[in-house]
């Protein structure tokens, strides 16, 4: 309620009020006694509860209270008077103790006594009740304010009838001419009834406006838009407009007088165009139509005025810039005329005035008001030739002639004349607009192709356009598409291009006026276009295929038969039968026929098998590929039942891999594929270069090395020719300025495979790095990809064709597209808000972060070099500021309790392992694992832990552990060491303490539980924490993702 609230804080006020003042003790001990009757009541203007307290004597009520209170929404209490006015003749403590009395009364009788005490303004006050102080003010003021103004604004109570009308109200109206300017008066009528005219436009619109009473005699009538007609009501607002605007101007003017300016008067008899209306007494029809009045140049050098001089005599008019309005007395007619522009409305008022005035003495001062005017054919004393051609640089050449009565002159001498020079203006003009010159040549191309391709119709008016016959053959046009043919030239293809419409030497001219960057060449009366993508297409086909002066190359690679196919749709290739079959076979590639053991052919489904026959059919074309199927759907396997077809070759077959699963490939192989023989390069430096000499000798087998091996080994490979090569986790080579990328392309193979589900990491740059160990050059240069992909501008359409292009050589398959039978993965982001102690540290670090980067820039800007610029890096404070974020205590000094990411991870671990689950804990941070780890020991929770240095056997043991007994059901790893090739499907939830940089790695992790052979649903919770630089990571995961969907899901069409 409104009373106070917070008795605790004034119950001792009034105990101590009480002892001190008799008047107070007086009137509590009456009130307790029973002998005053309390009624109450609500006040809505003030917004308080009124409390009267009247005399009891007898039992009856006395007729005035004896004392009265107020209390307000906030609480507070106020003395009133009879009258309801404040006053303060009473004590404040005896106030207080009867607002305090009541209140506690009430509440001690409980809630339904309260209510049914407040029940009749209980409705009044409910709005209030949840207000707080700054509400309750704002609330007060405003209704306050409100009622202020609508007191100020209140009508006195009128005794007049209000006048119903019978009718929609009209409007007659009447103009009449005051010192030149127009006024307009009206009157309301009801039907036929004249109603009134109004006596005062303010009240008038005022009333209109307000839909308030409006004074007319004996009676009011309350005014509105709605009593009127649409054309009225439209007219009413026009001329509601025109007063307000003109009550200033037009001070003098009284009653219900509007004048009007000569523009508002011209839009206003718009209003009744096809009508009549009053003017000066006369009814006048409006002509509908507005026609264009004109200064006409002569060839004599005179004015031609139209309405003419003499059209005017005797007429009423008004002219004013551009409008003219003609009042004809004799027909009745009201005219409406424009100019083209004001000027030429003034020169028209000029010569109106003046119509003896000479043009030849006004001579030049006219030129500046005659734009826009007629011209008079004039074609038997002045013509203007304009002559253009064209040379064979494809320069435009021009000159032009004045001639009168074919004569030539000079513009010097012609100038004086107002016609001449009109007319002369008015080609000068339009050559201004065309960007050309009156003389001389013009090279500027861009200039040119818009002077070929424009309309000159309107220069033609203005002059006798004169083109050479050279020029008047010249079109416009384009080079088109070509025709591409590829023929088998041994073991490689041969290429010709040609054009349907240019011969050889034409094409050669067009490619070297291209990379001249010209906008055109001039080649047969054609003006061929150059900035267009056909004649780009055929400047990078020319470069790329290296293509002699016939556009023909006879020794180009086999794979650039599919760089050619994935060009723009219009240029025509064309195959002969070897290449055709070349392209089909791999297109085609299911139609295959291969021969699996029986053990292979039992084990694979259908979308490994389907995979096998894609890897056979390049190999057998000796084209590169990329199995990017989704982790977990089996590359390995996919990989094996490969290499175990039957070959051409006897020669060995490498397969590099991560140190971590090296046992793992060989323990694959002598599973599913016991009849191959498989050797390891994982012992010293005198086993490992036994092996690599059996190699260099020739010895069938597969071999398995890994990376830092093979880097380490790989002067020692030198000589060794491969029948296949195959990379597992090919996102490794990304860089291909590492030294284990060109260790491997270095290699010699009849076949390459990459295998990998992310082939792109972090941009496109990782696909050309592994297209480049697979095919050198089938994606061009580094630079030359960069500049086509990576930094085009039109970023769709730079992935739509590199994905056309990768597409034959690239099989994905996701989860969801092949693994039906899959349980749901449930992936969910938590943020996590900073402990107060770890948030204070993260600001400080990004404060000081900040004051670095400044100095740095401002050393920078001052050209410094210095040890402190070049030291400086923000790589070392993104690791920092990610270190708060998961785990200070595993970094820093001072942090006793687990930070708030880390205690919402023991308690998702705690919870999933009472729920019969395993977990699998990734980190890229092996600090905070072992944190980690202790944290759950203290929880009574038994964990396993991979880290790099945790070598490959060990891995494959604890794993085998984890899946298959359930003493130990949490695992924790780190996210480079652990997040390939391993099988981890015993677990059924997955925890990413922190977001690593690229979604990929990420995935990878993830797809150790959620892959083939998974029976439980997987849920996946990725942790990061709220305002910090992981919600950026998060966004950088995001926008590497869209770019991998964009080309390699878009890739998949098999």
């Amino acid at each position: 309620m409104f009373l106070y609230k917070n008795l605790a804080l004034l119950l001792p006020k009034v105990q101590a009020l009480l002892s001190e003042s008799e008047v107070t003790r007086s009137i509590f001990k009456k009130l307790q006694e029973g002998l005053y009757q309390v009624a109450i009541r609500y006040e809505r203007k003030k917004e308080w509860i009124s409390y009267e307290a009247f005399d009891v004597k007898d039992g009856i009520l006395s007729n005035f209270p004896y004392f009265a209170i107020a209390v307000d929404s906030s609480g507070k209490v106020y003395s009133l008077s009879e009258n309801g006015s404040i006053y303060l003749s009473y004590q404040e403590e005896a106030l207080f103790c009867f607002a305090l009395l009541l209140d506690k009364k009430l509440s001690e009788e409980g809630e339904e006594k309260i209510r049914s005490f407040y029940a009749l303004i209980l409705p009044d006050i409910s709005p209030l009740l949840n207000l707080n102080e700054k509400e309750r003010k704002e609330r007060r003021e405003i209704r306050e304010d409100f009622l202020n103004f609508m007191q100020l604004r209140e009508a006195p109570v009128r005794e007049k009838e209000e006048y119903v009308p019978l009718n929609l109200l009209e409007l007659s109206i009447s103009l009449h001419n005051d010192s030149d300017t127009p006024v307009l008066t009206f009157e309301i009528y009801d039907g036929e009834k004249r109603l009134f005219s109004p006596r005062s436009l303010t009240a008038f619109f005022t009333s209109l406006s307000e839909q308030s009473l409006y004074s007319v005699g004996k009676k009011d009538i309350r005014l509105s838009y709605s009593l009127f007609s649409e054309k009225n009501r439209n007219v009413l607002t026009f001329l509601s407009n025109a007063f307000y605007s003109s009550a200033d101007r037009y001070y003098s003017y009284r009653g219900n007088e509007i004048p009007l300016s000569i523009s508002s008067l011209n839009r206003f008899l718009g209003l009744y165009a096809g009508e009549n209306i009053s003017f000066q007494g006369q009814s006048y029809y409006i002509s509908s139509d507005i026609q264009e009045a004109k200064v006409v140049l002569q060839e004599n050098g005179n004015v031609l005025l139209s309405p003419s001089i003499k059209a005017l005599e005797g007429m009423m008019f008004y002219l004013e810039g551009s409008h003219l309005l003609l009042l004809n007395s004799n027909s009745g007619i009201l005219e409406r005329f424009y100019f083209q522009n004001s000027k030429l409305g003034k020169l028209y008022s000029y010569f109106l005035r003046n119509p003896k005035a000479s043009t030849k003495l006004l001579g030049d001062l006219l030129l500046p008001y005659v734009q826009g005017a007629d011209v008079e054919d004039g074609s038997n004393s002045l013509k203007i030739n304009f002559y253009v051609d064209i040379n064979d640089k494809g320069e435009l050449l021009f000159h032009t002639e004045y001639l009168v009565f074919d004569e030539v002159k000079g513009y010097v001498e012609l100038k004086d004349n107002v016609y001449y020079a009109s007319r002369i203006n008015r080609f000068k003009k339009e050559l201004e607009l065309l960007e050309i010159p009156e003389e001389g040549t013009l090279k500027d191309e861009g200039k040119i192709l818009s002077f070929l391709k424009r309309d000159l119709s309107s220069l033609k008016k203005t002059c006798r356009l004169l083109l050479s016959e050279r020029l008047g053959r010249t079109h416009v046009s384009h080079v088109g598409n070509f025709d591409i043919h590829l023929e088998r030239n041994v073991d490689w293809l041969s290429v010709k291009v040609k054009s349907k419409e240019f011969s050889e030497e034409e094409l050669s001219k067009i490619l070297k006026a291209y990379r001249a960057k010209k906008k055109f060449i001039l080649l047969r009366d054609k003006a061929i276009l150059l900035d267009e993508k056909e004649v780009d297409e055929l400047s990078r086909l020319a470069k790329n295929l290296h293509l002699d002066d016939h556009f023909i190359n006879d020794d180009i690679p086999l794979y650039e038969a599919f760089n050619l196919n994935s060009l723009e749709e219009g240029n025509h290739v064309t195959y002969g039968d070897f290449v055709k079959k070349f392209v089909d076979d791999i297109l085609s590639f299911d139609q295959r026929k291969i021969a699996l053991s029986e053990n292979l052919g039992n084990v694979l489904r259908p979308y490994q098998l389907h995979a096998v026959k894609w890897l056979d059919a390049l190999y057998e074309n000796k084209m590169g590929g990329i199995l990017a199927d989704d982790m977990g759907l089996g590359k390995t396997l996919e990989t094996i039942a490969f290499l175990s077809l039957p070959k051409k070759t006897k020669k060995p077959s490498l397969i590099i891999v991560p140190k971590s699963v090296l046992y793992n490939w060989k323990d694959e192989i002598k599973r599913f594929a016991p009849a191959l023989r498989v050797s390891l390069l994982d012992g010293s430096k005198e086993e490992r270069l036994a092996l690599i000499n059996e190699m260099k000798d020739g010895k069938e087998g597969i071999y398995v090395t890994s990376y830092d091996s093979l880097r380490n080994d790989s002067s020692l490979y030198e000589g060794a020719l491969f029948d296949t090569i195959v990379c597992d986790e090919a996102q490794t080579i990304k860089n291909a300025l590492a030294l284990k990328s060109k260790a491997i392309k270095r290699l010699k193979g009849s076949f390459r495979l990459a295998l990998t589900g992310t082939p792109i990491e972090n941009s496109m740059a990782d696909l050309w790095a592994i297209f480049d160990f697979l095919m050198p050059g089938y994606l061009r240069t580094l630079p030359i990809f960069k500049t086509t992909y990576v930094m085009a501008g039109n970023q769709e359409e730079a992935r739509r064709v590199l994905s056309k292009k990768v597409q034959p050589f690239l099989l994905r398959r996701t989860k969801d597209e092949v693994l039906k039978e899959l349980p749901p993965k449930t992936v969910e982001r938590i943020s996590i808000p900073m402990d107060q102690e770890s948030e204070s540290f993260y600001l400080a670090t990004l404060q000081e972060a900040r004051a670095k980067q400044k100095e740095m820039s401002r050393r920078s800007e001052k050209g410094s070099s210095d040890r402190y610029s070049s030291s400086f890096s923000m790589l070392p404070i993104l690791t920092k500021l990610r270190e708060i974020c998961v785990d200070p205590g595993a970094f820093f000094d001072g942090f006793l309790t687990p930070s708030a990411k880390l205690s919402h991870a023991i308690n998702l671990t705690k919870d999933g392992v009472l729920g019969g689950h395993k977990i699998l804990v990734f980190s890229a941070f092996t600090k905070v694992l072992a944190h980690f780890s202790s944290l759950l020991l203290e929880e009574g929770i038994a964990s396993f832990t991979i880290e790099g240095d945790v070598d490959s056997k060990k891995r494959i043991a604890l794993a085998n552990k984890f899946n298959n007994e359930n003493e130990t059901k949490v695992m924790l790893v780190s996210l480079k060491a652990g997040g390939t090739g391993l099988n981890l499907q015993g677990a059924d939830i997955v925890i990413h303490l922190d977001p690593w940089w690229n979604f990929a790695a990420e995935e990878q992790a993830t797809d150790r539980a959620y892959r083939l052979g998974q029976k439980r649903p997987v849920t996946v919770y990725k942790l990061y924490c709220r305002k910090s630089i992981e919600e950026k990571v998060l966004e950088l995961q995001d926008s590497k993702k869209e770019l991998y969907d964009s080309l390699i899901h878009a890739s998949n069409s098999f």
